[in-house]
């Protein structure tokens, strides 16, 4: 690779979604951060959009500012970009023009604008874009009439996103189903015969589904055996007790690899059972679960496969040890004491750990996890924490 001139890795890079050339690839080394430079920009002040040359491909404007450029100057700027991914924050002017410049970019795909206003009607976009992401109040109408578009494969509430409209919801899901590949909500509202509709989603990669609260057992068991599922959050879904889970666990469709099942009521009992039904899983989210060091030390032996784990359980310097012969695990989140990671378990250790206490979002935020966390807070977004995929 080191030899490779620049041209070759930009074409090898053009193959990756932007946000993975921002948060990882740029991060390698000095020379592929200037090359991906000339790719992904983060823009910390929108008047730079007037210096973005055209082999731009993604914008990340991820500041919460008021820019001094007035909409019409930057909107004609935007529709010289070809562009494929598109982030802006709070302040942004949006507005007619605007939206009438970003519809002008052919090559949109991900669209994705914190805006202070209500999103309504006149702000759909552009027909091209098949990845979106809706993070703050949205009219009602909004969804039924993105529904009537062209094909989408992912759709992101982020935010103060619980507010949507829960019947036209499921209404745009139905008439998405078979496009959908990936879905993140928030369920607080969502009950039991509303999750009939994400069954029909026949497609879906990825599927997280935050609060949950008002779930039972009979709702969870629709989503359980979607055919591709490779990612499952189901958080806060204390209504599904502990003898319902042993049941449903078997279910759980055997291409899954990531799972998150913080603030439920997943314990000592189901930990056996899941690394039977999942033994290929790589990352595990579990916070607020009744589960002790012993469990977390059970559940990490079962699933030698397991790459991430990640938990407010206590572990000690014995844990860590202990942990540290897993042969696959990479990352791990715990709480733990003091310095107890000491130079001997650094050097012996192949795994990164990170403090609890240091999580993107204190537990307090949301009650469910650092994941439903970066959810429930995207106003604080930054395009490193990946809370979005480009399609």
């Amino acid at each position: 690779m080191d030899n490779l001139p620049d041209e070759i890795l930009l074409t090898i890079f053009d193959y990756l979604p932007p946000r993975i050339l921002w948060s990882i690839i740029s991060k390698v080394c000095r020379r592929w951060k200037n090359v991906v430079s000339h790719r992904v920009i983060t823009m910390w002040d929108y008047n730079k959009v007037l210096k973005t040359h055209k082999g731009v491909v993604a914008i990340f404007g991820i500041r919460h500012q008021t820019s001094r450029q007035s909409p019409r100057g930057l909107a004609i700027n935007f529709h010289t970009l070809n562009i494929r991914e598109l982030v802006l924050c709070d302040n942004f002017p949006l507005g007619e023009m605007f939206m009438k410049s970003v519809h002008s970019i052919k090559t949109l795909r991900h669209l994705d604008v914190f805006t202070l206003q209500n999103l309504h009607t006149g702000y759909l976009p552009p027909p091209e874009v098949n990845s979106i992401v809706l993070n703050n109040n949205i009219q009602p109408g909004y969804l039924l009439n993105l529904a009537r578009r062209k094909e989408l494969k992912a759709l992101h509430m982020y935010g103060r996103s619980q507010y949507y409209a829960v019947n036209e919801m499921s209404t745009m899901i139905v008439i998405q189903a078979k496009h959908l590949t990936h879905l993140t909500l928030r369920c607080p509202e969502i009950s039991d015969p509303r999750w009939l509709v994400f069954s029909q989603c026949i497609n879906l990669l990825q599927l997280q589904l935050y609060a949950c609260w008002s779930v039972t057992a009979n709702g969870v068991a629709h989503v359980l055996q979607l055919p591709k599922l490779q990612v499952l959050h189901i958080t806060g879904s204390r209504m599904v007790r502990i003898t319902a889970l042993m049941e449903l666990i078997p279910t759980l469709s055997r291409s899954i690899v990531e799972l998150n099942l913080s603030a439920s009521s997943f314990s000592s009992q189901h930990i056996a059972l899941l690394a039977a039904t999942l033994p290929d899983l790589r990352k595990m989210e579990v916070w607020r679960c009744d589960l002790t060091a012993a469990d977390v030390l059970q559940l990490a032996s079962g699933l030698t496969k397991l790459e991430d784990l990640d938990t407010d359980v206590e572990l000690n310097s014995v844990d860590l040890m202990y942990l540290s012969e897993h042969p696959a695990l990479k990352e791990l989140r715990c709480l733990y004491e003091g310095e107890i990671i000491n130079d001997e378990l650094q050097a012996q250790s192949h795994i990164h750990v990170r403090s609890a206490l240091t999580a993107p979002f204190p537990l307090r935020a949301c009650g469910e996890g650092p994941s439903a966390g970066v959810l429930l807070h995207a106003h604080a977004y930054k395009p490193i924490d990946g809370v979005t995929l480009t399609i």
